[in-house]
């Protein structure tokens, strides 16, 4: 329950430390990132993301300051389609929409839980984002801070 409250509250401030072996990383809604490069050979990024809604997306109980509401009210029903982040996104710079922190089945464990977190970029269109599995990109180098 503490990581969850402690989630929370990283949420509500609109920031993320993590690590990435070379130090920590804060980011924080509002700022830039760019994408990085595919695998060679490959046409999609392992670890993003690209979900576009088929209906309006209302925007009324988003706070666009702190990314709060934003993955409630983005996926409020199933009007959504998903897919890989094509590779044509590579080196383009997007804007930190909002983080969350789940917790899913440990792979090597299926009696344990792991916590996966992610972020939010907004793409640019008013009804798409980006979802970046932020730990294994940031070890994938799908994704650049500079």
């Amino acid at each position: 329950m503490k990581k969850n409250k402690l989630m929370l509250l990283l949420g509500f401030f609109a920031l993320a430390n993590l690590s990435n072996g070379q130090g920590a990383i804060n980011l924080q809604v509002g700022e830039w990132l760019t994408i990085g490069e595919c695998k060679k050979g490959t046409q999609n990024f392992n670890y993003i993301d690209e979900y576009a809604r088929t209906l309006p997306l209302d925007t009324s109980k988003i706070d666009r300051v702190t990314g709060v509401g934003l993955m409630e009210a983005f996926f409020s029903d199933k009007s959504i389609d998903a897919h890989r982040l094509p590779c044509l996104h590579a080196g383009k710079r997007y804007q930190i929409a909002a983080f969350h922190t789940f917790e899913v089945e440990d792979p090597s464990n299926k009696t344990k839980k792991i916590e996966q977190n992610v972020m939010l970029l907004y793409s640019g269109y008013a009804q798409t984002l980006f979802w970046v599995m932020l730990d294994d990109a940031i070890s994938a180098q799908e994704i650049i801070f500079r």
